[in-house]
């Protein structure tokens, strides 16, 4: 048997990331889960690098500054991208969060894996809709639950030689 790597989707870490910084734990769990937020924090912030990039590349400039056009959009900024550049921009944006963020699974890894791999598979955390819930934290935690899927199926496929 050989090692297989930790692979999720970049679009899955900043979901994962946020639940298992939430996560109330204590002792080695929490010093592990640290460390592989750390690890987590790495491929987010390359990721935000490769998306800036991609908008460096179609983003519309302003004449007068040549900055970035920025719009704002119920209180979020926004880069200006021309309509006849949108569909490329929106599949280079797409592309990048279908790529794979991966962990080795390598002896320096193992203990992180596993140990959030155990928090994850089993958590009390409640996932899918709760009654009283408005219609968007419904919408929320139907998403959290398929996100929980696609993690566990990560952390699933992981195998270390033993």
């Amino acid at each position: 048997m050989m090692n297989v790597a930790f692979k999720i989707p970049k679009n899955q870490l900043a979901g994962l990331y946020e639940w298992l910084a939430a996560v109330p734990l204590a002792g080695r769990e929490s010093r592990e889960r640290t460390k592989f937020l750390a690890l987590l924090a790495e491929g987010i912030k390359e990721l935000e690098a490769d998306r800036l990039k991609i908008v460096d590349q179609y983003a519309e400039l302003d004449p007068e500054t040549q900055e970035k056009k920025k719009v704002v959009d119920n209180g979020k900024e926004h880069f200006v991208i021309p309509d006849d550049k949108q569909k490329e921009f929106s599949a280079d944006i797409e592309a990048l969060y279908a790529e794979d963020f991966v962990l080795d699974a390598l002896e320096g890894n193992k203990t992180k894996i596993l140990s959030v791999r155990d928090i994850l598979l089993n958590t009390d955390y409640k996932f899918g809709p709760q009654e009283g819930d408005t219609p968007e934290q419904k919408f929320a935690r139907i998403r959290e639950a398929a996100q929980y899927d696609i993690w566990c199926t990560a952390f699933e496929a992981v195998s270390f030689d033993e």
